[in-house]
């Protein structure tokens, strides 16, 4: 095989090699390019593809200059690949510019005047209620394309809807076979490419604007061409993909280990790190856009808040822990204020806790002690939702990437570079914070918080090498425990990692008696390491349960159950089946192909007729072993613990399993109580598929060099699968709650990829 692949890969660089050929092809393309600019080609509706040809076939030629040979392989692909996707792109996205050629489509222009027009004004071609019809008939010609000329004052899109009476078809309306999707400011979208049979007799345009909306169309032309839209965009991704695929599988880079690799393996992830950054930036700010008036004096200047960001801390200056809203009388009095169905009608604070008369909150108290307490003592003001959501999940992205590369730096140093930075992007995009960043609200503030500490303090007590090579660093022991403690004081979900945790600290134990071998020494090492492993654990957890206690007499109290929120807590009843209904959907529910961007349906959530109530937060789930599907390899766990040849495989296959499988399987065991929300897979997602990772690659390790060679390109097609549908969820996601003009934005970017509208 490798032969082969040699073989081919001379022939082609001694084709393109021939200098000959090379200034005939490049002087030929300028030339067709130069008489295409100045519009000399009889090209139609296709002038300018020459032109586009002719710039990336001189682009290409130049790079053939490079000679450093550091950089002349990756410029002799890149060459390679901007010529295909060139090619593509003036040819397969832009196949209907040719959808005229080659037959008989005269262009007409039809006025609403010769049209018998209902809900539609045929002088202005204003539309405002109802639906409105434009009948043409007798119109005895075929249509190849129909253009819309329509706006709208208020919407993202409209939609039109097309009947046609054809030669295949003449007494009665084939209704809705064609429709338009015409986007706010997106010209390419107005023209529609048609494909009806013979003779068109008889034409209806339908459509209906919103309420309060005002439709106003200009006019309806028949057999318009559909000029070339050449987008850089596409162009730019097509390429980036290509260089990404042949970086990772087809460069002696990609097959050194790590270790070999260490400056430039980092130089990558932590610039994949600041584009995440970035992205999350970007998100946030969509949810911020959506407000016209939106500014960064208003965002942190502005009094209102939530309980979180601001009646938890007004509650904590005043010196108590019920908050500063009184309950309505109504509310005191009603005969179980928990039922929704005894408040109806009247005032109560949504999500909150109500408890002997007073409101409480039942969300952790880290983020205010941290960031929102201190902020408002310094200003006065209250730290927006947005900005701290934004700020949490950074620092949890950035050291889930820590902890990623100094885990395998410890445990994997002879992998080779590719799986392992493909297995950081993959963790990276299923983590779950992408489903809090849009509109946050105080739910989001408790998960990002959570996963800010949790990621952090993991990676700190990781750092403290109580299961690595080198000597034992009681300050980063001491600061995990502080940062998982703070975890649990944001989102006591999250207690059960700190308990899983244990067992890295019993390992440091064993560590330290192999170190001291005289009983006295190893006593006063061990006290101090306690000391710093679980004091933290003792205040903070201690700090917990008396806040419980105060509030509801209990220690081990969080207060959940009193909550006024969509379901009656203190009588709602385990049921086995609604585990497997959040089981099913947030692993394993299968995504739809679709054809309209982003070309699937997340799968709607999957009840499996439950015959009793089961809440619903986000109606549609993707399951994480699609768009993580390395998790598969959790099938080959007795293999991996097999082939391990640490002598402590034992206590590392056990601290493996508790973090990343029990962990996991105990958090999606607890929610059924709160049903299904896709946020949720941000306390267990990385988790899961940190330890599907450590399978796979000590699989890998075993597997002869041309399975790799495979492997290789089998793990680089599923990442950038898990990116296909992770960016396509999120889309999903923010879609609807985007404002007008947003939405039109995002339309015109999804429309670049759908190659048959």
């Amino acid at each position: 095989m490798d032969k082969n692949r040699n073989t081919l890969t001379d022939l082609r660089q001694k084709i393109a090699g021939t200098p000959a050929l090379q200034y005939v092809l490049v002087f030929v393309a300028v030339l067709l390019g130069i008489l295409d600019l100045a519009g000399l080609l009889p090209l139609g509706s296709f002038r300018g593809g020459i032109v586009f040809i002719a710039s990336a076939l001189l682009f290409a030629w130049t790079l053939g200059f490079v000679r450093d040979a550091r950089f002349k392989a990756a410029a002799g692909f890149l060459a390679r690949a901007v010529l295909v996707a060139a090619l593509v792109e003036v040819t397969v996205f832009q196949a209907n510019s040719l959808h005229l050629a080659g037959g008989m489509y005269p262009q007409k222009e039809l006025s609403l005047s010769d049209a018998v027009v209902t809900g539609i004004d045929p002088a202005t071609g204003i539309c405002q209620g109802g639906e409105a019809s434009i009948l043409f008939e007798d119109l005895e010609m075929p249509v190849g394309t129909l253009y819309f000329d329509l706006e709208t004052d208020s919407a993202a899109y409209d939609d039109v809807t097309v009947d046609i009476t054809d030669d295949t078809h003449r007494l009665s309306f084939r209704s809705g076979v064609a429709s338009a999707r015409v986007l706010s400011g997106g010209e390419r979208s107005r023209t529609i490419p048609c494909n009806f049979s013979g003779t068109v007799h008889s034409l209806r345009v339908r459509m209906t604007p919103r309420d309060g909306e005002t439709l106003t169309l200009h006019g309806i032309t028949v057999n318009r061409p559909i000029p070339l839209h050449i987008s850089l965009l596409r162009l730019l991704l097509m390429v980036g993909t290509a260089m990404f695929v042949w970086l990772m599988t087809a460069t002696a880079w990609a097959r050194r280990s790590i270790t070999d690799n260490k400056r430039t393996v980092a130089i990558f992830a932590y610039s994949l790190t600041v584009v995440l950054l970035l992205c999350a930036l970007g998100l946030a700010n969509l949810g911020r856009f959506c407000d016209t008036e939106h500014s960064l004096q208003k965002d942190f200047t502005k009094d209102p808040g939530n309980q979180i960001t601001r009646e938890i801390v007004e509650a904590f200056e005043e010196g108590h822990t019920y908050l500063n809203i009184e309950p309505n009388a109504d509310l005191l009095a009603a005969e179980n204020p928990y039922d929704t169905t005894y408040r109806e009608g009247y005032y109560f604070p949504w999500d909150h806790l109500l408890y002997n008369g007073k409101i409480y909150s039942y969300y952790g108290i880290a983020p205010v002690l941290v960031l929102f307490l201190p902020y408002h003592a310094l200003t006065g003001h209250y730290f927006p939702t947005v900005w701290a959501v934004w700020l949490f999940t950074c620092i949890g992205i950035f050291f889930l990437t820590r902890l990623y590369l100094y885990f395998m730096h410890e445990f994997f140093p002879r992998m080779r570079t590719a799986p392992v930075l493909l297995g950081l992007i993959m963790m990276q995009l299923v983590s779950g914070a992408w489903f809090c960043l849009f509109k946050p609200l105080f739910y989001e503030i408790a998960q990002m918080s959570g996963f800010c500490f949790l990621v952090s303090g993991a990676y700190c007590l990781l750092r403290s090498n109580i299961i690595g090579k080198g000597p034992i660093s009681l300050r980063h022991l001491t600061l995990s425990s502080v940062l998982l403690s703070l975890g649990v004081l944001s989102r006591p979900t999250l207690a059960i990692y700190c308990i899983a945790a244990m067992l890295p600290v019993f390992a440091g134990v064993r560590r330290l008696r192999e170190m001291h071998t005289d009983k006295p020494i190893f006593r006063k090492a061990v006290a101090k390491y306690l000391a710093c492993a679980l004091v933290p654990y003792a205040i903070l957890g201690g700090a917990q349960m008396y806040y419980n206690y105060v509030r509801f007499g209990s220690p081990l109290d969080f207060g959940i159950q009193y909550s006024l929120t969509i379901n009656d807590f203190t009588n709602a009843q385990y049921h086995t089946h609604f585990v497997l209904i959040g089981v099913w959907n947030y692993l394993f529910a299968i995504p739809d192909f679709k054809p309209e961007f982003p070309f699937f349906d997340c799968t709607p959530v999957e009840q499996f007729n439950p015959q009793g109530y089961y809440f619903v937060a986000t109606a549609s789930a993707i399951g994480l072993f699609w768009k993580a599907l390395p998790l598969f390899s959790y099938t080959r766990f007795a293999k991996a613990y097999r082939l391990s040849e640490n002598p402590l495989k034992k206590l590392y296959a056990a601290m493996l399993f508790a973090v990343c499988i029990a962990c996991p399987a105990i958090i999606l065991y607890s929610i059924w109580e709160s049903g299904y929300g896709a946020r949720y897979c941000v306390d267990f997602a990385w988790q899961m598929l940190l330890g599907a990772l450590v399978i796979a690659f000590l699989v890998y390790q075993g597997w002869k060099e041309e399975t790799r060679y495979h492997l290789d390109r089998i793990f680089t097609g599923s990442v950038l699968f898990s990116l296909f549908l992770t960016a396509g969820q999120t889309y999903t996601w923010v879609f609807g709650a985007l404002s007008p003009e947003l939405q039109s934005k995002a339309l015109q970017l999804a429309r670049i990829f759908e190659v048959w509208r």
